[in-house]
Parts: C-alpha cells; sequence; structure tokens
C-alpha cells in the first residue's frame, strides 16, 4: 500500500539522514516503527497497577532518553540553580 504523509522538513531530514548512515531505507524504517506501534499494550491499567502502569512509563522515557548526548539533566540544572540561589 502507498500512503502519503505529512513530516516536517527537519524531522524527515534527519529520519533520511540517520537512514542512510544504517544503510536502510525509510520504508523499511517506517514499517518496523508501525509494527512496534501497532504491538504495543495500550490497554488502560488497572486501577490497582498505577505502579506497573507507573513503571511501564519511565522504562519507556528511559528507552527514549538513552541516545540523548551526555551533560546534565533537566533536574540537574534546576538543583545546581536551587542551590545557587540558596548559597546568596
Amino acid at each position: 500500500m502507498t500512503a502519503t504523509l505529512e513530516i516536517p522538513d527537519k524531522l524527515y531530514q534527519r529520519v533520511e539522514a540517520k537512514t542512510q548512515a544504517l544503510g536502510r531505507k525509510i520504508t523499511d524504517v517506517t514499517a518496523e516503527l508501525y509494527e512496534r506501534w501497532v504491538a504495543e499494550d495500550t490497554s488502560p491499567p488497572a486501577a490497582d497497577g498505577a505502579q506497573e502502569w507507573l513503571d511501564a512509563w519511565v522504562a519507556m522515557g528511559g528507552e527514549a532518553c538513552k541516545d540523548l548526548p551526555p551533560g546534565p539533566t533537566a533536574r540537574e540544572l534546576i538543583q545546581q540553580d536551587r542551590q545557587r540561589l540558596e548559597a546568596r
């Protein structure tokens, strides 16, 4: 099937550069991402499963952030600012 999608230019350029660097096709990566998304369990958590739900979201956040460049986190920057202000 063929589909037309509107993707922001800068995002598409980044995707294109990464797929070329990895020797992959954009269509293959797109299909893989759709497969992953469809396979996700999107059922709402049970009221008594709040901790498991939170753990899953924290794990997803960790996965999403694994390729970030090194440096202080937002939490560390805020803590540094607090310490700086308290030192006055």
